[in-house]
């Protein structure tokens, strides 16, 4: 019965989410995100569809993310019994859902949803609703951002190109923040790993074009998403084998 509410709970909550995939990529290129960097136009800024399919389009684009959310949902509260510790999760899984849409999609990390993110799992770890400690959470965020941006400004300096943008930085930081900074070696490694099958695979069906690159985002919020349910403690075990 617990499953089957979560789950309904994160479909209904998928609406909102909608409203916000929407309208914060249109914000940050509109300049209302200052710190957010505009790199792309995304499915933001398309024109409103006839008024006559807009309810039917609407829905149509909804129901992969109300399954989505709601599936996330019922795993949290499968995988963390104690209601207020599967609530604290379920919302940084819906947090990640929602970053990682935007990001394929635009090429964005909105600060409105990592900013977030980050003092929920600060906050949640202070008044122990997650089990990493508020200590590990506070360096798991500071490894997190300041471990990216070395790798960022090393990769600029020795190819005169960006390999990645601020948002990436405070995503990692706020996965950090949840993750404690252990997990951040193994989630950096899947998420490279995974990224680059996809981008070889996509190169080679023809559906990356030269210039283009596979944003980033979705893959360490996939990492992190992996790591919460199944711990790093894995990875670190096959190593050492």
């Amino acid at each position: 019965m617990t499953l089957l509410f979560f789950f309904l709970l994160g479909a209904l909550c998928s609406w909102p989410m909608q409203r916000l995939i929407v309208q914060l990529p249109a914000d940050v290129l509109a300049g209302t995100d200052l710190e957010t960097p505009p790199t792309t136009s995304g499915a933001a800024n398309e024109p409103a569809p006839a008024s006559g399919t807009a309810q039917s389009q609407q829905i149509a684009r909804i129901m992969p993310l109300a399954v989505c959310n709601g599936l996330l949902w019922a795993g949290c509260a499968w995988h963390w019994p104690e209601l207020p510790t599967a609530v604290c999760w379920a919302l940084f899984a819906s947090g990640l859902l929602a970053l990682s849409v935007i990001d394929w999609q635009t090429t964005l990390l909105p600060d409105a949803l990592t900013q977030p993110l980050l003092w929920l799992g600060l906050l949640g770890s202070a008044a122990h609703l997650i089990d990493t400690p508020l200590e590990q959470s506070v360096w798991g965020a500071a490894i997190g951002w300041g471990g990216m941006w070395v790798v960022a400004q090393t990769y600029a300096r020795m190819t005169g190109k960006e390999g990645m943008g601020a948002g990436d930085f405070k995503l990692l930081a706020a996965l950090g923040a949840w993750l404690g900074p252990w997990a951040l070696l193994p989630l950096v490694f899947l998420a490279s790993l995974s990224g680059a099958a996809v981008g070889l695979w996509l190169q080679a069906r023809q559906r990356l074009h030269q210039g283009l690159y596979v944003p980033f985002g979705p893959f360490l919020a996939a990492a992190g998403l992996l790591l919460a349910f199944t711990g790093h403690g894995l990875f670190f075990d096959l190593l050492s084998h």
